[in-house]
């Protein structure tokens, strides 16, 4: 929960200290305490950087401080705290502009984060973690914004070689074309591209770890860049025709995961993601090993 921002002085007295001043409430200490994978829901810390954030923007500070006030328990605490709360604070200032006459940058430019208890080395380790967060979901939002005439399969092919040029050493990208996945028997996913003139483009995008691998992570999202309906055609009041260019949302947070990948590069893990893009109807998933298999039919 977020309080409305107070006012303090005048903002000619700006400079002799802060002009608002907001309280922030992260739910309780034992919620708090529980290791990420217990938690269910939005990390509190993210969403308090999240929150802070919506603040500044609609106050149009410059600057801004959050003060925690008591420090988490123990360095891994304080650091994962300190990588949400950057990601929550990047990720709310994320502006769609692209299609925009007249955008508006946000005016947040210094975000100071106090009482976390580490070292300065640690926290510059953890705020890293937190910008490569952040950065894949500017990836997804990016994508998904955009309307299928630009967001076509060939687009998240080029996002997908973006994402591979970040870190060659550790991503490698194969993008499969019409023959290459005819020659798969991979007749459903094709049935469904020829009803488009834009041709479908296959892309998987392999992570992996320096040194040894102890576990291989899949990846599964849908994709569409634009569902029409098939045979049941969204024409109808209520269809939400307008928005289908949602559909590929499942497609786009898989590239924001690689994007993700190639930022933080976590140790001893695999990651095998494969984004099946069609302009009309796609699929998006992601597969771990050799042991893939593909659904085929002639």
């Amino acid at each position: 929960n977020v309080s409305r921002a107070l006012r303090l002085g005048k903002p000619a007295a700006a400079a002799a200290g802060p002009r608002y001043v907001a309280l922030l409430g992260l739910g309780t200490a034992d919620a708090l305490a529980k290791p990420a994978e217990q938690r269910y829901g939005a990390n509190p810390y993210q969403a308090a950087g999240a929150a802070l954030a919506k603040l500044a923007k609609a106050e149009r500070v410059s600057s801004a401080g959050l003060a925690l006030l008591s420090a988490p328990q123990g360095a891994g605490a304080q650091q994962e705290a300190a990588a949400r709360l950057a990601a929550g604070a990047l990720a709310g200032c994320y502006e769609s502009s692209r299609f925009k006459s007249k955008a508006k940058a946000p005016k947040l430019a210094a975000l100071h984060l106090m009482g976390l208890g580490s070292s300065q080395q640690q926290l510059d380790a953890a705020l890293r973690t937190g910008a490569g967060l952040a950065s894949g979901s500017f990836m997804t939002r990016y994508l998904v914004e955009a309307p299928p005439n630009v967001c076509t399969p060939m687009h998240l092919a080029e996002a997908a070689a973006h994402i591979a040029a970040l870190a060659p050493e550790r991503l490698s990208l194969q993008v499969l074309d019409a023959a290459a996945c005819a020659d798969l028997g991979m007749g459903c996913y094709l049935g469904v591209a020829e009803a488009s003139l834009q041709p479908p483009a296959f892309i998987h995008l392999t992570y992996k770890p320096q040194g040894q691998t102890k576990k291989k992570v899949a990846i599964v999202g849908k994709g569409l860049t634009f569902d029409s309906g098939g045979y049941n055609l969204k024409a109808g009041p209520g269809s939400m025709i307008e928005l289908m260019k949602f559909d590929m949302g499942g497609a786009a947070a898989t590239l924001g995961a690689a994007r993700i990948l190639a930022t933080t590069q976590p140790e001893g893990v695999e990651v095998c993601a494969t984004a099946c893009t069609i302009y009309g109807a796609a699929f998006c998933c992601a597969c771990a090993g050799a042991g893939c298999d593909v659904f085929r039919m002639q």
